[in-house]
């Protein structure tokens, strides 16, 4: 994580170091690029 996010998770009040920060970070990062896959696959991100 860079700077920036360390800043903006500490000024939201969490521990930027805490493990299971990281993780939460982690899984938000790959459920957007799995996202960013479907729609270049030309997919829709929700079954509407």
């Amino acid at each position: 994580m860079d700077d920036i996010e360390r800043a903006a998770i500490a000024a939201e009040g969490y521990d930027p170091d805490d493990p299971a920060v990281v993780a939460a970070l982690n899984r938000v990062s790959r459920v957007l690029a799995n996202l960013g896959w479907h729609y270049r696959l030309g997919f829709p991100a929700s079954p509407d």
